[in-house]
C-alpha cells in the first residue's frame, strides 16, 4: 500500500511511517524542505502545505493519506498570534486535503 503521511516528520508521524514500512508499504512524506530519500524507504516530496494543486499530484498514486499536519503545539507560549498560527497550519492543510 502506498501511503502519504502529512506531518510525517513529527513525533507521531515517524513513528507512524516506521511501522508502515516495518510491514512492507511504501509512505511518502510531503515537507516544505524535504530531505532525500532515506535508507529506510521514505520518500520525501516538496509541498508548501497549502497548494491544493501540488498535493493532488502526490496524492495520485496514494492508497491511504493521514493529516498529522500542523504547528508544534508544546513549543512555546500560546500568546493569541501562536494560537492562530496553530488552527491556521490545520485548517488550511485540511482544506488541500479536502
Amino acid at each position: 500500500m502506498h501511503v502519504v503521511i502529512l506531518g510525517g516528520s513529527g513525533f507521531i508521524g515517524s513513528a507512524l511511517a516506521s511501522a508502515l514500512l516495518a510491514r512492507g508499504d511504501t509512505v511518502t512524506v510531503p515537507s516544505r524542505a524535504p530531505r532525500p530519500a532515506t535508507a529506510q524507504g521514505i520518500v520525501h516530496a516538496t509541498w508548501n502545505g497549502r497548494d491544493a494543486d501540488t498535493l493532488t499530484r502526490l496524492l495520485e498514486s496514494a492508497q491511504a493519506v493521514v493529516n498529522l499536519l500542523g504547528e508544534n503545539i508544546a513549543a512555546g507560549r500560546w500568546t493569541p498570534q501562536r494560537k492562530a498560527r496553530i488552527v491556521d497550519s490545520r485548517v488550511t492543510a485540511g482544506q488541500a486535503v479536502a
